[in-house]
């Protein structure tokens, strides 16, 4: 099977319900172990819950509640780094026990591992 949602003109599987795959159901479902139904369920609770009603960050974090995650993580760009320590607090606040790495995480220098620099005149660029 293979798929172009992406440039689909009707989304007709989310309008009306239309199965463009053609694989059946039955076929689908025997398809999921139970660590995938349980994903589904707690998006599903999430989805069914709170959509539209919160941001992004807060569904994650009821997310990670209905899974009964205690821990959490992520990575991100150094670029970034006052949205991730927002995100870092938020999760800290929700209960959760937060870890974090940024893209230079352990600074190998580019020169070293033949990569293309973005400022080739610096002697060292992660």
């Amino acid at each position: 099977m293979k798929c172009d949602c992406a440039n689909c003109p009707t989304h007709a599987c989310y309008t009306k319900g239309v199965n463009c795959t053609g694989v059946p159901l039955e076929t689908v479902k025997e398809a999921y172990t139970e660590e995938e139904l349980k994903l589904m369920q707690a998006a599903a609770y999430v989805e069914g819950t709170f959509y539209s009603n919160i941001c992004r960050l807060q569904e994650t974090a009821e997310f990670a509640k209905a899974m009964g995650y205690k821990k959490l993580g992520m990575s991100f760009c150094i670029g970034l780094n006052a949205e991730a320590r927002y995100i870092a607090k938020y999760f800290k606040q929700q209960g959760f026990e937060f870890y974090s790495v940024c893209c230079k995480n352990c600074s190998f220098p580019k020169k070293e591992l033949g990569l293309k620099q973005v400022k080739p005149e610096l002697e060292h660029e992660a």
